[in-house]
């Protein structure tokens, strides 16, 4: 008996121990780089052989996500008050070709379940239905490289604070606090070099803190963000944490190559030598090889004298088109307002005599002119007995003088892409919809493209349709007509 008593309670040791043990590996964590971290993981994101964890790649319309491979509690179990926490990893965006898109966050979700969710702007997160309902229980903190107007984004280079949604209740342009110089200094996501980033949450103050850095820097004494912020009933009693990125019509490589976690305690710093190698950058074209520098010389001596001849002969070819085409306006101009005097129209009708009359009319008479022998003109002699004969023809003289008016639908978006203000462009009948601004400005771009000048130049409507479904790149700058 006394043996069976003994075994039980050496069951029972074990049993406690290996809880704790579990409940510290729940709560604590530090990878550097993911082959033996325990992540579950959807979508295009992968693990490379070097241990680099890789979010999505250059490709269109990809979401990728890493979660730890279970939920962590954030409740106290003595007090079932929230916890703090601490967290810090090392990422980098590499942008694909054109321009950078479109970011990823850190998350804390109570669920894995993001069914429904887009791309793009929403990070792979939320959709236009659910942004926003406070049902969601996620807690974000989003690096942004794409500006979305509808969301409310600052700049395509930003950190948020999202709640159940990506319209941040805080975000700032991405800095760092240089200590030694005491200021900030301005810091781009999508530049394909290492970032390092400390969340802090101090339960007790209710306070959320973002820190951001270059790898080779230490933590600024200064946060990025700091919000004044009561998680309590927002977020769930246990969640998931990890990351989630996506692309949309412009691309970024999405990489993250170390994590650190700890509930209750300061995060474990890392290693820097033991993290992994981002992959190469793509090698530059190699230049043609040089030709001899006599050859050189006569070459540019030969090409020299042709460019001079021929932009003389070009000078001379347009002053002589520009001076035919004046004079020809001058001579045969018959369209638009001309102004005669009196003299010249009296002349032409005779000193309007009646065999020239035409007619007669509500204010005044007809008559047949002659200015030239191959020009023949109607003039119309005023008579203004009535202060509304007058009013009339007032009217009449300023509908006649107006210049017609022409307005180019195709100029008026290029001056919203020169401008930056190509969004406003948009019907304001339908920017009352939930529409997504990287959509609107996908069509108004590859509508550009489909009015160029020289049908050559156009693209077929196969081309258009890979466009607006996603599985082309659109030409970068290159829809400008």
């Amino acid at each position: 008996m006394a043996n069976t008593y003994k075994s039980i309670a050496v069951s029972i040791i074990f049993l406690l121990y290996f809880s704790c043990v579990s409940s510290q590996q729940q709560t604590k964590f530090l990878n550097h780089g993911f082959l033996e971290a325990n992540l579950l993981k959807s979508g295009s994101s992968k693990i490379h052989p070097s241990g680099l964890l890789e979010l999505t790649n250059t490709s269109m319309r990809q979401i990728g996500q890493a979660f730890h491979g279970f939920p962590i509690p954030f409740l106290n179990p003595n007090s079932s008050n929230l916890v703090s926490f601490s967290t810090s990893f090392v990422f980098a965006i590499t942008p694909g070709p054109g321009a950078p898109g479109h970011g990823l966050a850190f998350v804390i979700s109570p669920s894995l379940d993001f069914s429904g969710a887009l791309p793009s702007n929403y990070l792979g997160l939320f959709n236009t239905s659910n942004n926003g309902n406070s049902l969601n229980c996620i807690l974000a903190v989003e690096f942004d490289t794409v500006q979305a107007v509808e969301l409310n984004d600052i700049d395509d280079n930003h950190v948020g604070i999202d709640l159940n949604g990506v319209i941040s209740i805080e975000s700032t342009s991405a800095e760092y606090f240089d200590d030694r110089e005491a200021k900030n200094i301005s810091l781009r996501l999508a530049s394909g070099k290492p970032i390092r980033v400390w969340i802090e949450y101090n339960a007790t103050e209710t306070m959320l803190n973002v820190t951001l850095a270059p790898l080779d820097r230490p933590k600024p004494k200064l946060p990025l963000l700091s919000r004044k912020l009561n998680l309590s009933g927002i977020i769930s009693e246990e969640n998931y944490v990890g990351f989630s990125a996506a692309t949309g019509t412009v691309t970024s490589s999405h990489f993250v190559l170390g994590w650190s976690f700890s509930i209750e305690g300061k995060a474990s710093d890392f290693d820097i030598t033991k993290l992994p190698s981002l992959p190469d950058p793509l090698p530059p074209l190699s230049p043609s090889p040089s030709p001899p520098v006599s050859v050189m010389k006569n070459s540019s001596n030969t090409m020299l004298i042709i460019i001079i001849a021929a932009s003389a002969i070009f000078g001379i070819l347009i002053l002589s088109f520009l001076a035919v085409c004046f004079f020809r306006r001058t001579e045969n101009f018959t369209g638009g307002a001309r102004k005669f005097s009196h003299q010249t129209i009296s002349s032409a009708t005779g000193g309007f005599d009646n065999s020239k009359l035409l007619g007669e009319g509500n204010s005044g008479s007809f008559y047949k002119g002659q200015l030239a022998p191959t020009e023949i003109i109607a003039v119309k002699r005023i008579t203004c007995n009535t202060r509304q004969e007058k009013t009339a023809l007032i009217a009449e003289i300023d509908a006649i003088s107006k210049e017609p008016v022409e307005i180019s639908l195709v100029n008026w978006v290029l001056r919203g892409v020169k401008s930056g203000n190509l969004l406003r462009r948009c019907d304001k009948r339908i920017k009352k919809k939930n529409l997504v601004s990287e959509e609107v400005l996908l069509v108004l771009k590859t509508g550009l493209l489909c009015v160029r000048r020289s049908p050559e130049d156009r693209p077929m409507m196969k081309k258009v349709l890979e466009y607006l479904n996603g599985t082309e790149h659109l030409p970068h700058d290159d829809y400008v007509v």
